[in-house]
């Protein structure tokens, strides 16, 4: 029978009958060929305005499975629409896949022992005929704790296996995220599922962000804060050079001038190969926070991007997941993709759907969530916390 996928969002304001109507609409969108098999795997992504014990029944109580695994987000979207408020369920049956769920509590408390206990069971359930395998990871996005995790899950797994996945939102109050795992409501985790699957699945991540100025070295830095950079004042130099490169300025406001000025850490070659961190406070000494870790002695480069470019990021990644499929048909496509792409995009963020259901054609579903916070590879590298990046998963 092969791969088919449902999705289902509601809007209703009712927490019990919203999520109800998101599984309902999601089971009746796969059709009735999959009936005879209940080997699936449901996906929950949901805004922070309901009762997320009350919503869970409501999903558990349509659903035939277990396997049930999710977050909270800063928005939710198909290929039809697009809800800052709203609950999307996403299933995928399968009678040629395997779903193993499993979840790691305590994240802030010690992310690489984290990674390695979940990285050494699930290497336990992986053989050498494994070829294509994906584990998709919902990690609490606030925790600023996950690059250390996802390095921990790549040394226990390597290679063998594609990563992709998402940090969980809270409607960009940067408080408390939470995550789901079948019933249970969770926070400062991160819930995985490892898909193995007979054929293959294409995975891609791309940003659109380009370099305006030299490199310079974090001379001093604390987990996600930049306090020197070129061993001066971390804001002194970033907004000298903002201010120079892009005649702007970052007196006040920082966070909604610097959103539009990232800092990209580049790996082994240029192009597209540069990790995002994104600028999202400044404190009385010019000290920058970052979402996501950013070493000391890494050289950083500022970035800049624009509608276009972003939408060519897009456009890159969707078919580049495709050319992996190696001419299977795609079956439906998972997407995660930054809150504040969909910030800066404003009213052209729904391009970016749009560039996903052009390469992959009608009547293929899209379905996928606005993260803090992205988990891919560059250029077939390992795995790496991003920001304000896309990440694209094509199942066949």
């Amino acid at each position: 029978m092969g791969t088919a996928i449902g999705v289902g969002i509601s809007t209703l304001e009712n927490s019990y009958e919203a999520g109800c109507a998101a599984m309902m609409a999601a089971i009746n969108n796969i059709g009735s060929i999959f009936e005879r098999t209940t080997n699936e795997l449901v996906i929950v992504f949901l805004t922070e305005d309901y009762d997320l014990e009350i919503v869970l029944r409501g999903i558990n109580e349509k659903s035939k499975t277990q396997n049930i695994i999710g977050f909270t987000t800063a928005g939710v979207f198909t290929e039809k629409s697009i809800t800052t408020t709203g609950i999307l369920v996403g299933i995928i049956k399968s009678d040629e896949m395997d779903f193993h769920l499993d979840m790691e509590e305590g994240l802030s408390k010690d992310q690489q022992k984290a990674g390695i206990s979940l990285g050494q069971r699930i290497s336990g359930i992986l053989t050498e005929e494994d070829e294509n395998a994906l584990l998709l990871l919902f990690p609490d996005g606030v925790t600023n704790t996950v690059s250390g995790l996802v390095e921990s899950l790549f040394y226990n797994l390597g290679s063998i296996i594609l990563y992709a996945g998402g940090g969980a939102g809270d409607n960009l109050r940067f408080l408390k995220t939470y995550q789901f795992f079948y019933d249970r409501i969770i926070t400062d985790s991160v819930v995985s599922v490892l898909i193995k699957s007979k054929k293959p699945i294409g995975v891609s991540l791309s940003h659109g962000w380009k370099p305006i100025s030299p490199p310079l070295v974090v001379t001093k830095s604390e987990g996600t804060i930049i306090k020197e950079l070129d061993w001066q004042n971390a804001h002194e130099v970033y907004s000298g050079l903002v201010e120079k490169y892009e005649n702007k300025k970052l007196d006040t406001e920082f966070a909604k001038v610097a959103i539009s000025y990232p800092f990209g850490i580049p790996q082994t070659t240029e192009g597209l190969n540069y990790v995002i961190r994104d600028p999202i406070d400044i404190d009385s000494k010019g000290f920058i926070t970052c979402v996501g870790e950013v070493p000391e002695n890494a050289v950083v480069r500022i970035m800049s991007g624009d509608k276009q470019s972003l939408l060519n990021a897009v456009r890159w990644a969707v078919n580049d997941a495709i050319s992996q499929c190696y001419g299977f048909k795609p079956s439906g496509v998972l997407a995660f993709s930054c809150v504040s792409r969909c910030l800066i995009l404003g009213d052209f963020f729904k391009d970016e759907i749009t560039v996903i259901k052009e390469a992959v054609g009608d009547g293929v579903p899209v379905f996928g969530c606005m993260t803090f916070g992205e988990i891919g590879s560059i250029a077939g590298g390992p795995p790496e916390f991003h920001n304000k990046s896309i990440v694209i998963c094509v199942f066949t």
